[in-house]
């Protein structure tokens, strides 16, 4: 998947729960809990990556 792709689908994915979400407050809440499950993700990548974890 080329980072345009990746974009892309994040972009959809945001879409998607702007419209199911009732309130702005409940899409926010929505957007920012996808966003540190991607950071903690990546976090867990780097940390494999320098051999932190098993």
């Amino acid at each position: 998947m080329t980072y345009q792709e990746g974009f892309e689908d994040s972009l959809e994915l945001c879409l998607i729960e702007v419209k199911k979400s009732k309130t702005k407050k409940a899409a926010l809440g929505r957007l920012q809990y996808f966003l540190g499950l991607v950071k903690e993700h990546k976090f867990d990548r780097i940390k494999e990556a320098i051999g932190a974890l098993k």
